[in-house]
């Protein structure tokens, strides 16, 4: 067991899953071996060190946890067992038995509290089946419970000119047809006959997921066949369709909001540092002012009317149509269809808002390549913002930067495959907390996205491929403004004269986004991807 499956271990305890005590005390130890290989560190991180202690604390308390738990088991099975005579055990025991003691002539009414505080703890009440069941006490052999309903039994009854007819033949219904035709009818608006058939009320599917799959496997499941020689059972069916992945949407999240309740925004623009009107004065200067000559007057800067920005939303929409069939006998597919779709459009969007990030800073550059993925990211964006502040006058105001979910992971394979060469490297699994660390540092949030830049297959489906670089945005908190103009939904169930037609039904949805950029520094950053092996590793 390695740190990061001891510590996925040390994460499910509390979750309502049952873990056992020797995957928590394996867990616990393998803790304990990693914190103490730390020692003799010429520059410990007693950040992370901390942290550590306090996950190997958290496992001992468990390890302490289940230990009582399975005490206390322990103790309640032997106390539930104590009244219990062992027929063995007598069997064995049954020649130094004294004749003389006999259980049975003890007065029920002669028991003392210590000898009722001994009693069993008792759990509710099980069906005998049940019990025998959950103890694992059954035969091997299955027994199986025969439906007493009649599947072939149908009630069907036939309508002629109104009237129902019992036990009808063709003369019946070539009457029907002869009386029919000595009236005057209204085509469409009568029948000369009808069968009406009525499946009974376990046979008829609810169109609801759940009860149709308990309906469906008690016919067919194999509790449910009577048992036979060989593999003779129907097989189970499976309806539900999957759908993995995520509708989070971590650029927008970031952003301050705004209601486009018109559908735009006009705004002037940002006013930035430095401006005109300021300057210096000295005792020559003002001995040399001439009323005639401007030249040697104080320079006063001239405040015009700026004009004014203008931005908008865009709508982002999902549209999809279905047959009436697929949707009625499969709801399943349509319900997962409808997931992964959902699951699109959150990336549509948020490629769209950092499309328009890009599109909106005021510089856009790549930052040196030093051979190493971490160095690369930190001194370059450090860089930027330390200029950024100084440029504005920013202060302590915090700095936004989003870049892709790729950058950790190059970061750990550099620092995985830098430890070939040098023992000293820290472990690659604290890369998030290097880079968060780092740009906490700096007063830098960081805000990871799925959908920028992303680790790509070739075209075979194979080879994963980190991206040359990876673009970024730095940006002053407030600088990028989220336009929130609702939504138009149109439901699941669509449906018009010519989808009737067609025997189809619609889904149909949007929303619409948009991205106010009002400042006066945001700069655009390519980060080079240089893992160790790929390049030549410089700190080899």
């Amino acid at each position: 067991m390695d740190l990061q499956q001891a510590l996925s271990i040390l994460g499910r305890v509390g979750a309502g899953e049952t873990l056992s005590l020797s995957e928590l005390t394996q867990a616990r130890d393998v803790i304990a071996r990693h914190l103490h290989s730390l020692r003799g560190a010429t520059n410990p991180d007693l950040d992370a060190l901390t942290t550590m202690r306090e996950s190997y604390f958290a496992a001992d308390a468990a390890v302490k946890a289940a230990e009582e738990a399975q005490a206390a088991a322990a103790a309640d099975l032997d106390a539930a067992l104590s009244d219990i005579p062992n027929p063995d055990e007598e069997a064995a025991e049954g020649d130094d038995e004294d004749p003389e003691e006999d259980p049975e002539d003890e007065d029920p009414e002669d028991e003392t509290e210590a000898s009722l505080s001994t009693r069993p703890r008792k759990g509710k009440m099980l069906s005998v089946q049940e019990a025998v069941s959950r103890l694992g006490l059954g035969t091997s052999s299955t027994t199986t419970k025969e439906r007493t309903d009649d599947l072939a039994l149908t009630a069907t009854r036939v309508v002629l000119n109104g009237n129902v007819v019992k036990d009808p033949s063709l003369y019946n219904l070539a009457e029907a047809f002869k009386d029919a035709s000595s009236r005057s009818l209204k085509t469409g608006k009568e029948r000369v006959a009808r069968i009406e058939t009525a499946f009974a009320e376990e046979r008829t599917l609810t169109g609801k997921i759940a009860q149709d799959t308990r309906m469906v496997d008690s016919w067919v499941s194999p509790e449910a066949v009577t048992a036979a020689g060989g593999c003779c059972s129907l097989a189970q069916p499976i309806y539900s369709n999957p759908v993995n992945g995520d509708t989070s949407r971590p650029i927008r999240d970031s952003l301050t909001t705004l209601g486009a309740t018109r559908g735009k925004f006009t705004f002037y623009p940002a006013i930035c540092v430095p401006v005109d009107g300021v300057g210096m004065w000295t005792c020559e200067d003002d001995e040399a002012v001439d009323e005639e000559d401007p030249d040697t007057w104080k320079v006063c800067a001239e405040v015009d009317c700026d004009e004014s920005d203008e931005v908008g939303v865009d709508a982002i929409y999902s549209c999809v149509t279905i047959g009436n069939y697929q949707t009625r006998f499969a709801p399943e597919q349509w319900q997962g269809y409808l997931s992964a779709l959902a699951i699109t459009h959150a990336r549509i969007a948020e490629v769209s808002l950092y499309t328009k990030m890009r599109a909106n800073v005021i510089d856009t550059y790549t930052v040196d390549a030093l051979g190493s993925m971490f160095a690369n990211v930190v001194n370059g964006v450090s860089k930027a913002a330390a200029a950024m502040r100084q440029d504005q006058r920013l202060g302590d105001i915090q700095l936004d930067y989003w870049v892709s979910d790729a950058l950790r992971t190059a970061v750990r394979l550099d620092l995985i495959n830098r430890r070939v060469f040098s023992s000293a490297v820290d472990d690659p699994n604290v890369a998030d907390t290097m880079i968060r660390t780092a740009f906490a540092n700096e007063g830098i949030n960081v805000h990871y996205s799925q959908d920028l830049d992303p680790v790509t297959f070739d075209s075979g489906g194979t080879n994963p491929t980190l991206p040359t670089t990876l673009g970024s945005v730095l940006a002053p908190n407030g600088y990028f403004t989220y336009l929130n103009g609702g939504t138009l939904d149109l439901g699941t169930e669509i449906r018009d004269h010519s989808l009737n037609r067609q025997n189809k039904v619609a889904a149909f949805a949007e929303s619409y986004e948009g991205l106010m950029a009002r400042g006066c520094q945001a700069l655009g950053l390519d980060i080079p991807v240089e893992v160790c092996d790929e390049v030549p590793c410089a700190a080899a």
